[in-house]
């Protein structure tokens, strides 16, 4: 999927983002979080939380054929993880539509983000994973991700283990700057 465009996030773009999550969320979390919630997850309810944050800097969409394939949403502070004050950025959010994962969108949004802060002078950002979602630590720790940290996150009435990757900002963009330099 080479030609994928990273944007901000769009009215148009409200409902294929809210497809997305839900149903990225039902494929993905099917054993790991309660089937009670998970089924109460509904399309149109995430679609009127995403309309909300249309304009906002911080939420952006990959578009393949002018689809919505992946999303991904992060902070500029440290505002939800305020105990953790090495931490100075997160990426808060990261989806790809579960029948085109391993097709290099996660990638490019995570480093599209990663580069955002860079360029923000950030150093050191967080992202929280379910400790059961093994394909996403997967992803995450390929991505340059060390396990640091671990909360307690209450989704429904039940609590789950998060972990905590944490990224070095500068180091891994000044690694892809270098890995690209050496493709030329």
């Amino acid at each position: 999927m080479n030609q994928i465009t990273i944007r901000h996030l769009t009215v148009n773009d409200v409902l294929g983002a809210a497809e997305i999550r839900v149903d990225g969320w039902k494929k993905a979390y099917k054993g790991i979080i309660d089937d009670k919630h998970l089924d109460s997850l509904s399309i149109e309810e995430q679609a009127k939380k995403f309309e909300k944050l249309v304009g906002n800097d911080n939420f952006i969409v990959a578009i393949h054929d002018e689809k919505v394939v992946g999303f991904c949403r992060f902070i500029y502070d440290n505002s939800f993880s305020s105990d953790l004050d090495y931490v100075d950025c997160e990426l808060s959010a990261i989806y790809v539509h579960p029948d085109l994962k391993g097709k290099g969108i996660g990638t490019k949004l995570f480093d599209y983000v990663l580069e955002r802060f860079n360029s923000q002078n950030k150093n050191t950002m967080i992202l929280w994973c379910l400790a059961d979602n093994v394909d996403s630590i997967i992803f995450y720790k390929h991505m340059g991700g060390h396990i640091k940290e671990s909360k307690q996150a209450t989704i429904g009435n039940k609590n789950y283990e998060e972990l905590g990757f944490v990224y070095n900002v500068k180091e891994l963009c000044n690694k892809k700057t270098e890995k690209n330099i050496g493709r030329d």
